[in-house]
């Protein structure tokens, strides 16, 4: 299994995806109190039951200090810190590929999901987006 910079868990599956969208959702009402939060959502290789490439996301608290969730996910696969680049908007990035470190999850109905915990560059393998998703922005 593959170390994480999420010392909670660790990624047994690695899948390569591309930035399709970020979502900005403002403050939210979370268990832990109000906080910003973000999406990024990736489109994969990985292929539907009707043959579409599976849509995965991942939801950060939306911080930039040094040792935030989002800050290290980004510094991992894009190479940004975005603790002393607070200018970058990572809409800019969206079409950009990544290895995303996985578990899997099961849903209250027992249908298993792909739980991003990492995020790491491309590598060799580079997805492109399919062309099917319809960024939530657009909707």
């Amino acid at each position: 299994m593959a170390k994480t910079n999420d010392t909670k868990r660790e990624a047994s599956i690695i899948v390569n995806g591309v930035l399709v969208d970020v979502i900005d959702h403002g403050n939210v009402e979370t268990p832990w109190g109000n906080h910003p939060r973000i999406t990024l959502r990736f489109e994969t290789d990985r292929m539907d039951a009707a043959g579409k490439p599976t849509v995965i996301e991942r939801t950060f608290n939306h911080y930039r200090y040094s040792k935030s969730a989002l800050t290290l996910n980004v510094k991992d696969w894009l190479g940004i810190d975005l603790s002393v680049n607070d200018d970058v908007d990572l809409q800019d990035y969206i079409g950009t590929p990544a290895k995303l470190g996985c578990d899997e999850r099961p849903t209250e109905s027992g249908k298993k999901y792909l739980n991003v915990i990492e995020t790491h560059a491309a590598g060799d393998v580079k997805v492109k987006p399919s062309g099917n998703y319809t960024r939530e922005v657009e909707i």
